[in-house]
């Protein structure tokens, strides 16, 4: 089981949201990039969660997915320690700074 949070962009900007994303995602070196997954693995306090793009190519349709238009999703495993959330909070915030995102 684990806490997925979803990461919708603003309107009309599909694409901008990504690259954007993927820009401050490779800025962090505990994340490693796999496919179309980065997984946030941290040395030195051992927190590890994912974050997972949508697999397609950006573009306004995938705004319209069947879901609830997240085009990225950050996956933490239930039973973790409370330090897990709060550094994947931090990072999480630490990259949200310049996505446009759903407000």
């Amino acid at each position: 089981m684990s806490f997925d949070l979803g990461l919708k962009p603003a309107a009309g900007s599909a694409g901008s949201f990504l690259g954007a994303l993927r820009h401050a995602i490779r800025k962090i070196p505990a994340f490693s990039p796999y496919e179309d997954t980065f997984d946030y693995d941290h040395p030195d306090t051992g927190v590890h969660f994912q974050l997972y793009l949508q697999d397609t190519e950006p573009n306004e349709e995938a705004e319209q997915d069947e879901d609830d238009g997240a085009l990225a999703t950050l996956n933490l495993n239930y039973a973790r320690p409370s330090l897990f959330g709060r550094e994947a909070a931090n990072v999480l915030a630490e990259i949200a700074k310049n996505l446009p995102l759903l407000t």
